[in-house]
């Protein structure tokens, strides 16, 4: 049997029956019911925080089976069909994503995902960064000139991996993030949510302009709602209702990019001016308040 060890990895994979359904109970879903001759091939990229993957089965059932050690948390999901149709549900809905469709979605929201037809998928799941309280899923028709750059942008990371090692990862993993909240502002997306608040949409964009924009300093407050068209109290009251502040996320949105920048052994010079700080000074200060 193929293992797929937890971090750094990347590769192309052809995997066939209890092979197969090794590797999807490994990630959290079970084939409901099981099926005796399935298929499941594409190509990986894993690191801490950040998958990456294509993929292609045939018709199947999956039912979300969540391993013990799996937590909820600030993460998305995005899920492309370039081939075929899906059939998503979640406690509440059922959702079509058709060829060329884009579903957005915390990953725990999902209960079940169908296909009829032999289908081929772009899934990206990004760590701290989620859709806003109360949403559960969004999908819809996503913006032509935004899927083909996520497109090309992906399928070149997986046919030359950039591994997480080098020094570019991060850049490309950021381009991704650029892209995926480029994509959720300008695509034709419906919401599904387990509750309404005042605000929401405000809420919505606000949090996937700051995740595109937080590498650029002159990205502030005043600047979001300007973009937005509205006041920088409405801005605050949206975020209010989910207990929430446009500079506070604004800040660790930074700070987490600045840290991950460190990590992989960034000098701080340029984790400052890569994370939208500037200066190292204003930095190591964020990073003391955490």
């Amino acid at each position: 049997m193929q293992r797929f060890p937890a971090l750094y990895h990347h590769r192309n994979f052809s995997l066939r029956d209890e092979d197969a359904r090794a590797f999807v109970a490994s990630t959290g879903w079970a084939l409901d019911p099981p099926v005796e001759d399935f298929t499941f091939a594409g190509d990986l990229l894993k690191s801490r925080d950040f998958i990456l993957s294509r993929f292609w089965h045939p018709a199947a059932r999956f039912t979300r089976a969540p391993l013990p050690h799996q937590r909820p948390g600030e993460r998305l999901m995005i899920l492309v069909v370039t081939e075929g149709k899906l059939t998503v549900g979640t406690r509440t809905t059922v959702n079509t994503v058709p060829e060329g469709g884009v579903l957005l979605a915390r990953p725990e929201s999902i209960t079940h995902i169908e296909n009829t037809v032999a289908v081929v998928c772009s899934l990206v799941i990004l760590g701290g960064y989620s859709l806003a309280n109360g949403v559960i899923v969004k999908t819809g028709t996503a913006a032509p000139d935004y899927l083909a750059l996520f497109l090309t942008l992906t399928n070149a990371m997986l046919s030359r991996p950039v591994l997480p090692s080098e020094a570019a990862f991060n850049h490309a993993k950021r381009a991704v993030t650029e892209l995926v909240a480029a994509m959720e502002v300008a695509s034709d997306l419906r919401s599904e949510k387990e509750e309404h608040r005042p605000g929401d949409q405000i809420y919505i964009h606000a949090v996937a302009l700051i995740t595109a924009q937080s590498s650029d300093p002159a990205t502030t407050v005043t600047a979001i709602a300007r973009e937005l068209g509205v006041s920088r109290s409405h801005l605050f009251r949206a975020f209010k209702t989910h207990d929430d502040s446009p500079s506070a996320h604004l800040r660790r949105v930074r700070v987490a990019s600045a840290t991950a920048l460190l990590e992989q052994g960034v000098k701080e010079i340029s984790a400052a001016e890569q994370s939208g700080f500037a200066t190292v000074r204003r930095m190591r200060s964020a990073l003391a308040e955490r």
